[in-house]
């Protein structure tokens, strides 16, 4: 069994990003192929080129298509997840086993072997049109904010049509509901205080209300689409186990969109069989969410090919190059930590102990060198004024003083700027915050190299304000979290005295607002939400009620807003502020841009 299995992930409905396929296609000339092949398949089954739609930068959103033009909706998802998968293994990605969600197995079995792109394509057309003549519009998709089990016990509850549809994690079941049962659904999870978001959706997927859909598309694709032998395993959360060559993947495909997607389980076996590198190969990062959640209690990296601030094959490139580097870093790391602690220990079996009992190591030995350290402050070195606003404060090279108290009244205690610098780190790195530790080391440990380490402590700069770098400044003698934590807590100037609260929080001149569009902000604010609540950020919608719908308190509500007011530099709010008046997210939305709701 190999020792790091890498999977390469296929998300499904939900994952599109407008700008993707236009950004690759700029950096990969290989992508203007792909689309080529998609649009011949759209005029061969649908009568109509797609491809002017597919590469427009500045194309309609999700909620958009999915009103107007579904069709266009899945060939867009689909060109986006094989064409990153395809920018990836031209950068020397090599996965061990394809896994998609729902809808991501079509592309997932292309990226095989099985079909051609072109033919690829004709089955996602063939599947939304007879999804559009025949599936029953009398249901809708609910993500309900418990397990499977105790989403199917709520389900009996209410009504014996209802069903579970997609396992998503433990704390994700979506649920297929009939029109006539969403009272007393909406109801009895109201009652239970179990977050509901009714999702946007087409059609109900996974679930009987698509029966006639299932019988018309094996129809169209019985026999057509003989499929080729898999040059990469494909796992499939749907039939709970590798597709076999032997068999008629056309008519496999044709019964998924009755049966329920289990991806929880998927990935647990996956893991339990050697997985544990997880690399998504589409647009917005849910599935790498899902997987950190499942594998919370494990060992194991996701890395998101297609992020919204890197939807290129730049960031392809460097995503893969991380995947490269990183491996070698943890060898030679392990390597140093069992000569020093136990040489004579063979390395399998240090390596084994170590990927078993390392985290748990690490929270120790961080917990003792910050008590350690909490004795030996700092040393700050002056530096020169540069135009007339003095120079970045370079932390001499002790090790750093990692404190809970605030140096200067006023000012934040280290613990606070340190959070805040691992979720940079964290965010930028696609890792989970809490593996990384204030001595973790960005070169050994985690394989990054000067250039990016150079580019993270900009962005440390940019959110902190931090003074210019003097001349000679290094970012490789800053190369553990707890150097930066105390790069920045030399360099941050005395709290300002408070100022009389605001008429209103709107953020007029605030620099995280400057230069973006009511989209752009409201994508934002989904993410915020999405993280703090646990969902994938497609099923927040702006019109959500964060109360009605997600269960979701007066004292959560104003912890989140207090975040957002963080994120984007927002004032103090006023006397007599609450913050359930804004209780969706399209009015968090229009606070933040100070638009009067």
């Amino acid at each position: 069994m190999p020792s790091r299995q890498l999977i390469a992930l296929f998300p499904g409905q939900g994952s599109y990003l407008p700008s993707a396929l236009a950004s690759l296609a700029a950096s990969n000339p290989d992508i203007e192929r792909i689309i080529a092949d998609v649009d011949a398949a759209a005029q061969k089954v649908l009568g109509r080129s797609v491809s002017q739609s597919l590469l427009d930068p500045g194309g309609p959103g999700i909620d958009t298509l999915l009103e107007t033009d579904p069709e266009l909706l899945q060939l867009a998802i689909y060109a986006i997840d094989v064409a990153a998968y395809a920018a990836a293994r031209s950068q020397g990605l090599t996965a061990d086993i394809l896994l998609g969600h729902s809808f991501g197995e079509i592309p997932a079995l292309v990226s095989a072997g099985a079909w051609t792109i072109a033919q690829g394509a004709e089955i996602v057309c063939h599947r939304t049109r007879v999804l559009a003549e025949h599936a029953d519009p009398g249901a809708a998709m609910f993500a309900l904010g418990l397990d499977r089990s105790a989403a199917e016990h709520l389900l009996a509850l209410v009504d014996g049509r209802s069903v579970v549809s997609v396992e998503n994690h433990a704390r994700q079941t979506v649920v297929t509901v009939p029109d006539d049962a969403l009272p007393a659904v909406s109801a009895l999870t109201a009652a239970l205080r179990v977050s509901h978001v009714r999702l946007n959706s087409p059609y109900a997927f996974h679930s009987p209300f698509v029966a006639a859909a299932e019988a018309a598309f094996a129809e169209r694709v019985a026999g057509s689409h003989p499929s080729s032998p898999l040059r990469t395993p494909v796992y499939s959360p749907i039939e709970q186990r590798y597709y076999n060559e032997d068999e008629d993947l056309a008519r496999v495909l044709t019964t998924h969109l009755t049966r329920p997607v289990r991806f929880d389980s998927a990935v647990r076996w996956l893991s339990d069989n050697g997985a544990s590198v997880f690399v998504e190969c589409g647009a917005l990062g849910n599935l790498s969410g899902m997987v950190a959640k499942i594998l919370a209690d494990r060992a194991h990296e996701t890395v998101i090919l297609l992020r919204r601030d890197a939807a290129s094959g730049a960031g392809i490139a460097d995503a893969v190059a991380g995947l490269v580097r990183a491996p070698q870093a943890r060898a030679v790391s392990v390597a140093a930590l069992r000569e020093a602690f136990a040489p004579d220990c063979a390395s399998d079996l240090f390596a084994a102990f170590w990927k078993d009992q390392g985290p748990r190591v690490s929270s120790l030995v961080g917990s003792a060198y910050a008590e350690w350290a909490r004795s030996k402050p700092a040393a700050v070195a002056p530096q020169p004024e540069d135009n007339g606003r003095p120079g970045l404060a370079v932390v001499a090279t002790s090790p750093g003083s990692p404190g809970g108290e605030p140096t200067t009244p006023g000012m934040p205690a280290r613990a606070e700027v340190l959070a805040r610098v691992v979720r940079i780190y964290a965010e930028a790195l696609e890792y989970p915050p809490e593996v990384l530790v204030e001595h973790t080391d960005l070169e050994s440990e985690l394989g990054v190299d000067s250039v990016k380490q150079a580019e993270l402590l900009a962005r440390v700069g940019e959110v902190f304000d931090l003074p210019p770098r003097p001349d000679g400044f290094r970012a490789t003698d800053f190369g553990t979290l707890g150097r930066v934590t105390d790069l920045v807590l030399a360099n941050l100037p005395d709290a300002p005295s408070p100022t009389p609260a605001a008429e209103s929080m709107a953020p007029a001149d605030s620099r995280a607002v400057v230069g973006l569009n009511r989209e752009e902000v409201l994508a934002r604010v989904v993410r915020i939400y999405a993280d703090a609540l646990e969902y994938p950020p497609e099923v927040l919608v702006e019109h959500t009620d964060l109360e009605s719908e997600l269960g979701v308190d007066s004292v959560k509500q104003a912890e989140l807003l207090a975040r957002v007011g963080e994120v984007f530099d927002l004032p103090p709010r006023p006397d007599g502020f609450r913050a359930t008046d804004f209780g969706t997210l399209g009015r968090v939305t229009d606070l933040v841009l100070g638009v009067a709701a």
